[in-house]
């Protein structure tokens, strides 16, 4: 005759967990070799790098505009793709603006920004900052001017704007708004 014993619930947990611990230790650990490991540039990229930052400067080694992410893969046919992208634009030697995106397209002239663009205002001297959220943002890099067709939001202080489409020239400070403008104001 077949004996069968009963396990203890409390060695039954205790099994149970060490199997759920080691499945875990072995996928964090898989995890983690990915994570680290380098990805490889697409076949027809020109080079890529990753985790890079680079500055831009005039003629008197004054800080412009520096461009930052977690990669960057350059094309030989002028194009240049973006992870993670964030632009920082100095004016009177100071961090003026700061724009990040989940993606961007960097081209000789112009940064369009997709998923997630955020505008934030630095250092603002007369005012509470500005900040802008959008779905998507051209950048004209040489005239320092940014332009959505998308819907934005504002927001400054206590007031916030919603909008379909800007035009915000940085070193001007002026914003325009295309169309739907409606906004709230709440006082303090």
């Amino acid at each position: 005759m077949l004996r069968t014993r009963r396990l203890h619930p409390s060695l039954f947990l205790a099994g149970l967990l060490s199997i759920v611990l080691i499945i875990w230790l072995a996928e964090t650990e898989q995890n983690l070799r990915e994570d680290h490991a380098p990805s490889l540039p697409p076949q027809d990229a020109d080079y890529y790098m990753e985790n890079f930052h680079l500055s831009e400067t005039d003629g008197q080694g004054v800080v412009m505009r520096q461009l930052s992410g977690a990669k960057l893969v350059h094309y030989n046919h002028d194009r240049t793709d973006l992870h993670h992208p964030m632009l920082t634009l100095h004016e009177d030697n100071l961090p003026r603006w700061r724009i990040s995106a989940s993606q961007g397209r960097l081209t000789q002239q112009y940064l369009a920004l997709q998923d997630d663009v955020r505008i934030q205002q630095l250092n603002p001297t007369d005012r509470q900052p500005l900040q802008v959220k959008a779905n998507n943002l051209n950048i004209d890099m040489i005239n320092r001017a940014s332009y959505s067709s998308g819907q934005v939001e504002i927001t400054q202080a206590t007031a916030s704007i919603l909008a379909e489409g800007m035009h915000l020239q940085f070193d001007d400070r002026r914003l325009q708004l295309q169309s739907h403008v409606r906004g709230s104001y709440v006082q303090p």
